[in-house]
């Protein structure tokens, strides 16, 4: 399929697969249930509306003519076609130019300019000229080059005309943190002169003031657009910097996580607090005009972008005014119901903003008062002054509209035993401290955009103590039990985030936006683990690989090896040990420090015989091949696994299986000297490994995570035509393949979609070395071996952070894996005449129940959240553990990503007869 994307326009030459997906995508031949997550991300980055926020806030007139350069795929044209009267872009390539063609097809005004030769832009004096990122990347690194671009678009503006360029600050926020420099794909390379990209560069504020200087543009004005100028949500100037309570508007978003030291959002407050934050703001968007007068009066500005064009708003601050505008022409009409918001509340003697209607904004003075959000964090130390806060909001709330029937309730369907307060005709969402001003005793309400009919009171009261405790300090004060207490909203709050949710969602356009949402979250297990590498010389990091549970590993697998050296002796089988266990042999007599495990290989003739002769009746060590194991499968080699320890990689959670710590055992193959023999061969194999894999385990297994879902389906549908016992016959054959028998090629082939290729020759001696206590032969041509499996510098050792363990799972040196088997597997073959139950009512019980509901449905379930006692899930009563100690005769199901602590709790109760869900492979480390 993807190929077929790649020959989607024969007369263009399409530079990237990217190019490929965006003009399948507006042919309407792409589907989206075969790119990777990376992809998606990077498509739907293209489409997002979220992208025009650094530009939205300008009050554009229409007959105006504007340059538009840094917009290769057209985010943002469609938006300035609807404030401009000509809007001319300029692209690099005839295929970007295509895509512009696909995307406005009827935009008469948007003219397409290809390549950057400034002669070309000079065509008219424009009204507006944007640079979306143009002079970070355009002469790479090249200051000069980059100086002089500026003063040839500076002087293509009219005389009242304005110039906008967006930077990223190589001092940023988001850079300090560790993401990579998107020029050099290096952490902290902007800090280091030696690491400058050549595809382009960063700035600090300083540099850019210089390159202005430099071009002769004296009349200037820094934004600071957040998160960042590609996807910008607030904007802020040095008028107006951001407060402590920033994080309550802001998202954050990370594309790679990988070499993040720091969570950005840990930096703000003391960034405010110390006044630097237009040093280390992520991005900069400069203004330039040929006289001060002409510089917008904007001080500050907010985007509610990810709600659908309708409900884009931008909220413009000026020295005296605040204006509120549709984003989008389509929104315009909406503009007024925020205004009619606002009048009713007013009737309701409720204080809000004073406020007009002037050109379709809704027009309101500048307020120079703090939000009450803000006021509120700082006097959370003085708990009187605090609760009669609360307390006046709350009285706010509910005169705030007419009182309805408790029968109307729009939330009735959780059932009436509710203390929910009185009920509003009118349910105004936002009467909240973020849309509240405050001082010296006086509330000042505004932006009230959305209402819900018939709403508990009780629900707005929900979302300010909600908002109190989102990304704040206050419960160092107090306690959010006791404000649930005092406000009787104890059994409802987990009802009131239920609907925040669904509200949120609503609101948010959650279903075009998800490929943005799952990027908003830093990884802070990764976080961690780049933390606790950062500074360790070499020694160090052997010490911090080689951990207590590590070391216990290794001693299981040295006694495993010197068992099968044994078992080779007796039989004169030859082997050899190969990639990690190869490398550390010839690095350091031993195992590579952070490595977790020990791979051999065996020439086929030697490998078939040791699976023949093997008798694993007799022995502690266990000889685990595709003919003898049906609940696991990893591509066709063998694993010698210690039976008395526990060994289980995240797939082979549940899978009732051989799960000891093991070795692998790898064949030797004769390998074709062509290469499209040998990808001949590959492809047969993969396709043996993929069905096979898919018919051993249930939900799709990690081993095919780069396979796509609508791949995977087809791969599900042919699996039904085979039985295990055919594939594996099928996948052994493929693999034995020895045509032609006299290549001087050899090969492990039994990897995934690949194979490891090496010479005959290096293999024909070998040679003795130390390993650890043990000696090991390892291949005469080991030199040779080493650079194929690891390239020519493989003596010298990798980056800190890639000396980890490669191996994830559940990895136990002194517990037999029976003893896990016995909880993750056959979960109801005890249940048979006992009460069945089920420990857990989140999304891992959903998932539950859509695999096993219609046979195994439990009697009741049990929570440890007390304010779920005595409700239902799925019409199932919900009771506390304590009725454990009165019952007998339970057969308990744990559904919970808290399994350890459940599992705890139980024996502590004295119950044992329990078995554990794992749906979720990852939750269960």
């Amino acid at each position: 399929m993807r190929n077929s994307r790649l020959k989607c326009d024969m007369d263009k030459k399409v530079k990237n697969i990217l190019e490929a997906n965006i003009l399948a995508y507006l042919e309407g031949t792409l589907n989206e249930k075969e790119l990777s997550p990376q992809e998606n991300w990077k498509l739907k980055y293209q489409f997002s509306d979220m992208r025009v926020g650094a530009f939205c806030w300008v009050n554009y007139q229409y007959s105006t003519k504007l340059l538009l350069l840094g917009d290769e795929y057209g985010a943002l044209a469609g938006f300035f076609c609807e404030k401009c009267a000509n809007v001319y872009i300029v692209v690099t390539s005839e295929v970007a130019a295509d895509i512009l063609k696909k995307r406005y097809p009827k935009l008469k005004n948007l003219h397409i300019i290809v390549g950057l030769d400034n002669s070309q832009i000079k065509i008219h004096k424009y009204d507006y000229i944007i640079a979306n990122g143009i002079l970070e990347s355009i002469g790479g690194s090249d200051d000069v080059y980059k100086k002089g671009y500026l003063q040839k678009l500076f002087a293509s503006l009219c005389e009242s005309g304005k110039l906008f360029f967006t930077v990223d600050n190589k001092f940023g926020t988001k850079y300090l943190s560790g993401i990579i420099d998107k020029y050099s794909d290096i952490p902290f390379a902007g800090f280091n002169e030696g690491y400058v990209g050549k595809r382009g560069k960063l700035f600090t504020k300083a540099e850019i003031v210089q390159l202005l200087e430099q071009a002769q543009i004296k009349h200037y004005k820094f934004y600071y657009p957040l998160p960042d100028y590609d996807m910008s949500e607030i904007i802020y100037t040095d008028d107006f910097l951001p407060q402590k309570n920033v994080l309550e508007r802001l998202t954050p978003y990370y594309s790679d996580k990988t070499t993040m030291i720091v969570d950005e959002t840990n930096l703000y407050n003391d960034i405010i607090d110390n006044g630097i934050f237009p040093i280390l703001a992520n991005s900069f968007l400069v203004e330039c005009t040929h006289d001060e007068v002409f510089l917008d009066k904007m001080r500050y500005a907010t985007f509610s972008l990810d709600r659908g064009r309708k409900r884009a708003l931008a909220t413009v601050i000026n020295p005296d005014k605040v204006y509120k505008r549709a984003i989008y022409n389509i929104g315009k009409d909406y503009i007024w119901s925020l205004g009619k918001n606002l009048q009713y509340l007013k009737d309701r003697n409720i204080p809000v903003i004073e406020y007009d209607f002037i050109n379709d904004a809704l027009v309101m003075p500048y307020i120079n008062w703090p939000t009450l959000s803000l006021y509120l964090q700082n006097i959370a130390y003085d708990k009187d002054k605090f609760m009669k806060i609360i307390d006046t909001l709350w009285k706010y709330v509910q005169v705030s509209s007419k009182h309805v029937s408790d029968v109307d309730n729009c939330m009735l369907e959780y059932g009436g035993n509710y203390d929910w307060g009185p009920i509003l005709a009118k349910g105004y969402l936002e009467l909240v401290q973020l849309n509240c001003f405050y001082q010296n005793g006086r509330f000042l309400f505004f932006d009230q955009e959305y209402v819900m009919d018939n709403c508990p009171a009780k629900f707005i009261l929900y979302r300010i103590i909600a908002l109190l405790y989102f990304k704040t300090t206050i419960s160092k004060y107090i306690s959010l039990d006791e404000l649930k207490e005092k406000y009787g909203l104890t059994d409802l709050w987990t009802i009131f985030q239920i609907e925040e949710r669904k509200f949120l969602a609503s609101i948010r356009y959650v279903g075009a936006n998800k490929e943005f949402l799952q990027y908003t979250h830093s990884d802070i297990r990764q976080i961690k683990r780049n933390v606790s590498i950062l500074g360790l010389n070499d020694a160090d990091s052997i010490n911090y690989a080689a951990s207590e549970k590590l070391a216990e590993l290794k001693k299981v697998q040295l006694r495993m090896l010197a068992h099968f050296q044994k078992i080779c002796q007796k039989y004169s089988l030859r082997y050899y040990v190969i990639y990690g266990t190869l490398l550390g042999a010839v690095r350091g007599n031993g195992f590579i420090p952070w490595d977790d495990d020990i791979d051999v290989a065996m020439p086929r003739k030697d490998y078939e015989r040791l699976r023949a002769l093997y008798d694993n009746t007799r022995n502690q060590y266990f000889l685990q091949t595709m003919f003898n194991e049906r609940e696991t499968f990893f591509n066709g080699y063998m694993r010698l696994r210690d039976s008395l320890t526990t060994g289980i990689e995240l797939d082979d959670i549940g899978q009732k299986c051989h799960n000891g710590l093991w070795m692998d055992i790898f064949p030797l193959d004769v390998c074709p000297e062509e290469e499209t023999a040998i990808q001949k061969k590959i492809a047969k194999i993969s396709y043996y490994q993929s069905l096979l894999a898919i018919k051993v385990y249930k939900r799709k297994p990690l081993k095919l995570a780069t396979m796509s879902n609508w791949e995977y389906k087809k791969y599900r549908f042919l699996a039904r035509f085979y039985s295990y016992a055919k594939l594996v016959q099928l996948l052994d054959g493929a693999l034995q393949d020895s045509n032609p028998a006299s290549s001087e090629k050899i090969a492990i082939f039994t990897h995934y979609k690949t194979a490891k290729i090496f010479y005959k020759s290096d293999f024909s001696k070998w040679e003795i070395v130390p390993f650890e206590n043990l000696s090991v032969p390892i291949p005469h041509g080991y030199r040779r071996c080493l650079v194929q499996s690891f390239g020519k510098n493989y003596m010298q050792l990798p980056p800190l952070i890639e000396r980890i363990p490669h191996h994830r799972g559940i990895f136990l040196p002194q517990i037999p894996f029976t003893e896990y088997n016995a909880r993750f597997c056959d979960l109801f073959t005890s249940a048979e005449g006992k009460i069945l139950a089920v420990f857990g009512t989140g999304n891992m019980f959903d998932k539950y129940c859509r695999e096993y509901g219609k046979r195994y449905l439990p009697q009741f379930l049990l929570d440890n959240n007390r304010a779920k006692w005595g409700k239902t899930c799925r019409g199932i009563e919900i009771k506390s553990p304590a009725i454990l100690q009165e019952r007998k005769n339970i057969h308990i199901i744990i559904c919970s990503v808290y399994y350890k602590e459940i599992a705890k709790q139980l024996e502590q109760l004295g119950i044992y007869d329990y078995k554990i869900y794992a749906n979720n492979r990852e939750y269960m480390l």
